[in-house]
């Protein structure tokens, strides 16, 4: 939903810039982006990376405010665990699916509707505190250390019910 996340970002009162990372397939929608981009002279806040090295992934999330990641019905969201190992906040919709398993709305990062609107509030609020970011990225890595997460325990999982 990278048009969604545009329009989001056209109605936000913060200076904040979106980073896009990931190609889009539709012509029709990378036009549709940029074009809303043009509209409300947003050329300086938003920049697109087709594909990015996993070093440039990691210096993207060491030096962000948050992430948004609001995709519609995602079967677990690895964004949302990157971006939580990252000590960020998460900024997701409420039909992402996947993430929502993750996300605790306004302590490990915001639950929106997904609507422009409701998105651009919860940039506003990461954009106008960054201790509140801070610390919401803090409990967010917290919380998905909690979670034990790692190959070990899933191979441990999945051998459970091996037979």
């Amino acid at each position: 939903r990278q048009l969604l996340a545009v329009q989001a970002l056209a109605l936000t009162k913060s200076d904040i810039k979106l980073y896009i990372v990931g190609r889009s397939d539709n012509p029709v929608l990378k036009d549709q982006i940029n074009d809303i981009v043009k509209e409300h002279g947003m050329e300086d806040k938003v920049k697109h990376f087709d594909y990015v090295e996993q070093e440039e992934k990691f210096a993207l999330y060491a030096n962000c405010r948050g992430v948004l990641f609001i995709p519609k019905d995602e079967d677990l969201g690895y964004i949302t665990i990157e971006g939580m190992a990252s000590s960020k906040p998460v900024i997701t919709a409420r039909d992402s699916g996947g993430p929502l398993e993750f996300i605790d709305d306004r302590v490990t990062g915001y639950i929106c509707e997904p609507e422009a609107a409701d998105i651009a509030k919860a940039i506003d609020e990461l954009a106008a505190d960054e201790n509140k970011a801070i610390e919401m990225g803090k409990k967010a890595k917290e919380k998905l250390g909690t979670l034990n997460m790692s190959w070990d325990n899933v191979v441990k999982e999945l051998l459970k019910y091996a037979n």
